[in-house]
């Protein structure tokens, strides 16, 4: 059997082309080490080392037996797995749906179990680096909010965003005050940061479509492509050219020049920082904020010398500037986001569904959201009035 073969027996229509180049090796391994992350005491053993699952552990155990009982499966989790610490490609995945009848809990947790196939691997990797074993074993239990994810908007036991996963476990991300840290992230692309000789920053857009309003092009409300621009940096031999980010996180239809005789490049894609990812319940209070970044320094600086960050960066719906319009001043989250500089993503406007809500960000009923917190009501209001809460980038220089 080949991948096409197990994928048309499986129903399994959104997965990476790329597997194509690791199916044949993953199959090996699988033949000739079988699949420990397919069995009940696997998860027994990693909640003994290192308290990872909690009240969650019976949901992994009961998964793990019902994939081991269906040879498809497990050669499909085999393959999953082995991309988990694989360089190859960063398509999507969908895993596949339970045929009618049949429990769903086996595919929906896929990607859970096969993220639990790198702990040890994980494990290793940040004990070489001499990280105390309570920050370990916070990064480990990270590992498993996809489950809680998954529980809250649709109501079951299972992992999704298989990218995302995949990202997470290969990307150092430690517990730290208020964030999940990565400590080896990237800036993401989209903007290139000045600074002059007196500390002021500029961030010019770089190499994307905008709407004519400014908006990154193709968002939700965004789509019409009159009068939209692409927006890039150039470069002459004195200046650098390009389109400025505003305070709104918009882009400047306004190109503006900066003077190489006082403007320098700061911070390029794929430079490295700090990057914030946000737990659900996050102290956002400025002191909670202001110590999470110190500590984070600190940690950075002690654990990840190799790795000199030059920004602290945040890419999440919490960043959207609109937050500032629809909650009070004295909004921790509202002021949250007035941290950084920044500049807005392409998006659909509907992560907060998901966070907030409860429900799946394809829910257009939006008037039976909930409204138990002043969040829920303000948030609320906003999407019957047509509009969304996007996906925002910002950064802080260090």
């Amino acid at each position: 059997m080949n991948i096409e073969e197990l994928m048309k027996k499986l129903n399994c229509t959104v997965w990476p082309q790329s597997w194509h180049n690791i199916y044949g090796e993953a199959i090996k391994k699988y033949e000739a080490e079988g699949l420990p992350c397919a069995t009940e005491e696997y998860y027994d053993k990693l909640e003994e080392k290192y308290g990872m699952f909690g009240d969650k552990l019976d949901a992994y155990k009961r998964a793990a037996v019902a994939v081991s009982k269906k040879e498809d499966l497990k050669k499909l989790l085999a393959v999953v797995s082995f991309s988990m610490n694989s360089e190859e490609g960063n398509d999507s995945f969908i895993p596949p749906q339970a045929p009618c009848g049949e429990d769903p809990l086996p595919y929906d947790m896929i990607i859970g179990l096969a993220v639990c196939s790198q702990v040890e691997r994980i494990y290793g990797d940040l004990k070489k680096r001499d990280i105390p074993e309570e920050k370990i074993r916070g990064a480990l239990r990270y590992f498993t909010e996809g489950l809680t994810s998954f529980r809250r908007v649709n109501k079951r036991d299972g992992v999704g965003g298989y990218w995302w996963q995949r990202h997470m476990v290969n990307s150092n991300i430690i517990p730290i005050g208020s964030f999940n840290i990565e400590m080896k992230g990237q800036l993401n692309a989209g903007t290139i940061v000045f600074v002059n000789k007196d500390g002021e920053s500029i961030a010019l857009a770089h190499e994307r479509d905008f709407h004519k309003s400014g908006f990154p092009l193709g968002s939700k409300n965004f789509e019409d492509e009159e009068g939209s621009f692409y927006a890039e940096v150039t470069e002459t031999d004195d200046s650098y050219i390009g389109y400025p980010y505003l305070e709104n996180s918009y882009v400047s239809k306004e190109k503006l020049t900066l003077p190489k005789s006082e403007w320098e490049k700061k911070l390029l894609p794929k430079d490295r920082v700090l990057k914030l990812h946000i737990p659900q319940r996050t102290d956002f209070t400025p002191e909670a904020i202001s110590k999470s970044f110190e500590e984070a320094i600190e940690f950075s600086n002690k654990y990840f010398p190799d790795e000199i960050p030059k920004a602290i960066n945040c890419t999440s719906w919490l960043c959207d500037p609109q937050l500032a319009q629809i909650l009070p001043e004295t909004s921790n989250i509202a002021n949250f986001g007035k941290r950084f500089t920044r500049y807005a993503q392409k998006g659909d406007g509907m992560d907060p569904l998901g966070f907030i809500f409860g429900v799946p960000r394809e829910n257009l009923d939006f008037d039976s959201l909930p409204e138990d917190t002043s969040l829920q009501r303000a948030l609320k209001n906003h999407y019957k009035s047509g509009k969304g809460i996007y996906i925002t980038s910002g950064y802080i220089l260090l």
